[in-house]
């Protein structure tokens, strides 16, 4: 067994064979055991696996002796908390389909065996054969969500709201008055002068979520999929984030597979597909977004389903919150709309300032791009074979 960087692959051969019982009541163990949890080793004394610097004492197939139940067992020495090691635990053995586990869906003791920590997994029947055989088990110790820090609740005057030029409600409101005439009243306004302001200011902020793509909205939002199932909601993301995507919003859609490698889904599921939907599962190729997201077909594993979209407008109601969008331009909009409504002669060259500032704005968010028309790109009808490399296979 050869240990790699994190995350790990390991290969067991017949030189770590072992059937002998470490698990109690286990009518034996089939697998890796180093020779200090459990018994000895197999013909040879290979060099022990290590995991994010953690020894791997056991790795293994155990049957209860009373029950016959099988489960898959991982054994490190030292006590730790179930989701501190890892987070996720895959493994493949024969042309079998990499199979996958989260953490929470293990038995955890830090009991079972003194002094060592054991996960086990069930499986729904033996798997490792009596025979010589290769098994590679993939562990990865984190779930990389691809984003920033979540940015709610932000204030005016922070440093995120103050990169991307973010400002309250409050402040918006009195330069309102300011450039509408009401400077000297702007400490104190005058009756329905509040609600009149907020009222322009809360629709140019809508009207700029329809026309315009700001960077600082951009996130990925992330779904594990279940196998044999198509439907996931639109509010059910993963990751921590209270943030929603905005299903009119979304520039990118794809899944992880369970080798952590990504493929593109092609939006539109054609309604001939669903005549033989109780049939059809494995890779997704396609989705569509409705009252929620569907993918076609449904997955065989717990694939991750990620999607790269704008979340929405962010509470802006209180004289304390702030704008989602570069206030500026929140501002001009708002003030050029006001002006007309008074019937300011100036309204219109306001208007042309917010038309100008957008298009800086939009010119800027092209950054290096260049625009190529594209092609589409189907996914393989096949998940691929990857095969370790730089393993001892003897």
């Amino acid at each position: 067994m050869t240990a790699l960087s994190n995350p790990g692959v390991f290969t067991i051969t017949s030189a770590y064979r072992t059937t002998n019982p470490v698990i109690p009541n286990s009518a034996n163990t089939n697998g890796y055991v180093d020779g200090v949890v459990g018994t000895a080793l197999g013909s040879s004394n290979p060099v022990t696996p290590t995991f994010d610097n953690t020894v791997i004492s056991g790795l293994f197939q155990s049957t209860d002796a009373t029950t016959g139940a099988v489960t898959l067992c991982l054994v490190v020495p030292g006590t730790f908390e179930q989701e501190q090691l890892f987070d996720s635990l895959a493994f493949e053995f024969g042309d079998l389909e990499y199979q996958f586990f989260w953490y929470g869906a293990a038995v955890f003791s830090t009991t079972l065996i003194a002094n060592y920590t054991v996960w086990q997994w069930t499986l729904p029947s033996a798997i490792f054969g009596t025979a010589s055989f290769v098994v590679a088990f993939t562990i990865a110790d984190e779930v990389d969500d691809f984003n920033c820090n979540c940015s709610t609740g932000l204030i005016a005057g922070s440093t995120v709201a103050t990169q991307f030029n973010l400002d309250s409600l409050v402040n918006l409101r009195t330069r309102m008055m300011i450039r509408l005439g009401y400077a000297a009243q702007a400490s104190n306004p005058p009756p329905g002068m509040i609600p009149f302001c907020n009222e322009y200011l809360i629709d140019a902020q809508k009207q700029l979520d329809k026309k315009f793509r700001a960077q600082n909205l951009e996130r990925y939002f992330r779904w594990t999929m279940v196998p044999g199932q198509r439907y996931y909601g639109i509010d059910k993301s993963e990751g921590g984030c209270a943030l929603l995507m905005d299903p009119y919003r979304v520039s990118w859609v794809g899944f992880e597979d369970l080798n952590r490698a990504w493929y593109e889904l092609i939006e539109g599921i054609p309604p001939v597909f669903y005549t033989r939907a109780n049939i059809n599962f494995g890779w997704p190729t396609r989705y569509e977004i409705r009252q929620c997201i569907e993918v076609f077909p449904a997955p065989q594993a717990e694939y991750k389903l990620w999607v790269r979209g704008q979340f929405g407008l962010q509470p802006f109601a209180a004289d304390t919150d702030i704008t989602t969008f570069d206030s500026e331009l929140v501002f001009l909009l708002a003030l050029a709309n006001a002006k007309a409504s008074k019937g300011q002669p100036d309204a219109q060259a306001v208007m042309g300032q917010a038309t100008t500032y957008l298009g800086a704005l939009v010119a800027g968010s092209h950054k290096s791009a260049r625009y190529i028309p594209k092609s589409q790109t189907q996914n393989p009808a096949t998940p691929p074979r990857f095969i370790p490399l730089g393993l001892d296979q003897a």
